[in-house]
């Protein structure tokens, strides 16, 4: 069934929200997780054995531990990348598709231009 105009530019207007909004703040804690990862190399000397041990050279895991980090860095950037991107790709779609429609079109910019008749 069609979709009547109004209600139309609403779901457009809360898919363009989701990307303008929603996945930026999710990478922003994918974000926050890399750089709270990162932070823990400054424990990494707890790794140390004592030099009575082996020297004081580094434990088996303290190899292990930097590799994981590393790899977990990793993956939390780029989801962060991948939730931009997609947040731009609905952003778009929903310009875009409110294009084909002039009605929906307007029900979306009048949203977009005053945030308080849509939803948060």
């Amino acid at each position: 069934m069609a979709k009547e105009h109004e209600e139309l530019g609403v779901e457009l207007y809360h898919l363009w929200l989701a990307g303008e909004k929603s996945l930026p703040a999710i990478a922003a804690q994918f974000d926050k997780a890399r750089r709270e990862l990162l932070g823990s190399e400054r424990m990494d000397s707890c790794f140390r054995r004592a030099v009575e041990f082996h020297s004081g050279d580094a434990g088996p895991v303290a190899y292990s531990l930097a590799n994981l980090r590393v790899v977990l860095m990793s993956v939390l950037r780029d989801g962060s990348e991948n939730l931009l991107a997609a947040g731009e790709a609905l952003k778009l779609a929903a310009e875009v598709y409110g294009y084909t429609d002039d009605r929906a079109a307007r029900k979306l910019s009048d949203m977009r231009n005053d945030p308080g008749r849509g939803e948060f």
